[in-house]
């Protein structure tokens, strides 16, 4: 991936936080004797679902489970990143719904995807919300063949009012 590829990514990635993004591949790396969408060879060891297996596996105390407006994914996302990358998981997903990232992870980024390898999030035609704008939504970074896939993302708190006349 060439580094314009990669900037145009990251950019897009950052507009979600600031628009609506309808994204059904985005996908981050570099090619290194591989294709770019990494593997989809899952035998169930090597898939996180994260809205069943977090309290199984002893990610996190609680499942993500879909449509909780009160319940910030990012905490419980950040924890299955945080497995995955210690387990070598090739595959994380969630039942479909709405997710809602409420807090930032970094007081410009709501989540990051950091030095990861051979991963595909498969976020099952969920719809992702960001608490506000002007945040970057998610920030892939240092990754190989790691896609990201099938949501849709929206702001809570647009920076904008809607007036009919």
């Amino acid at each position: 991936m060439t580094f314009l590829q990669r900037s145009i990514l990251l950019l897009c990635i950052s507009l979600s936080s600031a628009w609506n993004l309808s994204a059904q591949v985005v996908v981050a790396g570099s090619v290194s004797g591989g294709s770019l969408t990494g593997g989809d060879q899952d035998d169930g060891r090597s898939v996180l679902n994260l809205s069943r297996d977090l309290v199984r596996l002893g990610i996190a105390p609680q499942n993500l489970t879909p449509d909780d407006q009160s319940l910030d994914a990012r905490p419980l996302f950040q924890a299955a990143l945080h497995y995955v990358e210690q387990n070598h998981t090739r595959r994380m997903t969630v039942d479909r719904g709405a997710y809602y990232f409420l807090t930032a992870e970094t007081p410009e980024t709501y989540l990051s995807f950091s030095g990861l390898s051979d991963l595909r999030i498969d976020l099952a035609s969920s719809r992702i919300y960001f608490a506000h704008a002007f945040l970057q939504g998610f920030l892939v970074s240092n990754c190989q063949r790691v896609t990201l896939t099938n949501f849709e993302a929206g702001i809570l708190s647009p920076p904008y009012t809607h007036v009919r006349l």
